[in-house]
């Protein structure tokens, strides 16, 4: 799902005091280990409970979601990724994937050149900002995922086009 590539970025953006934290299992976590004996600034956690993972995320500083835009799934899903990460009121950095919502433009910083070196870009811009511009970003993206992406809200939408679909 992009990691090797955010990775690359990460190791290419060479951002001072900070590091990189990457939780879960996959194909990759043999070489995640190899790369994180070899530069202290990345962390391969492993798997973590979910209770440890909402944790770690709202302790960041940053959350991405590195998903490639190319994959041809991705323009019928939206990842709960995302949406778990805005309501931890810590800035996103995403990639544009055809699934997400125009609405949630404002409420995520967007990796555009999904290359290492565009990955590099996206994060020294998103780095390059304010602790209390990011602050005020994650906490607007906390606000909306709550208050207008919440299973009432969802749930009344269905209703809705239920009702439209059941008087035609």
């Amino acid at each position: 799902y992009g990691i090797e590539r955010l990775l690359e970025g990460f190791l290419l953006a060479d951002l001072p005091d900070t590091e990189l934290h990457i939780y879960g299992t996959g194909d990759f976590d043999q070489e995640m280990t190899q790369i994180a004996q070899r530069h202290p600034n990345v962390v391969y956690g492993g798997l973590l409970l979910p209770s440890q993972a909402v944790e770690k995320e709202m302790e960041a500083t940053l959350l991405v979601n590195p998903r490639s835009s190319q994959e041809k799934f991705v323009r019928y899903s939206f990842p709960s990724k995302t949406m778990e990460y805005m309501a931890s009121a810590t800035p996103v950095l995403t990639t544009r994937l055809p699934g997400m919502p125009k609405e949630y433009y404002p409420y995520v910083n967007f990796i555009d050149d999904e290359s290492p070196q565009g990955i590099a870009r996206a994060l020294e811009a998103v780095f390059s900002r304010t602790e209390a511009d990011l602050g005020r970003q994650g906490q607007a993206a906390r606000d909306f995922v709550l208050k207008e992406r919440n299973n009432r809200v969802q749930a009344g939408k269905i209703l809705e086009m239920l009702r439209i679909t059941e008087r035609s």
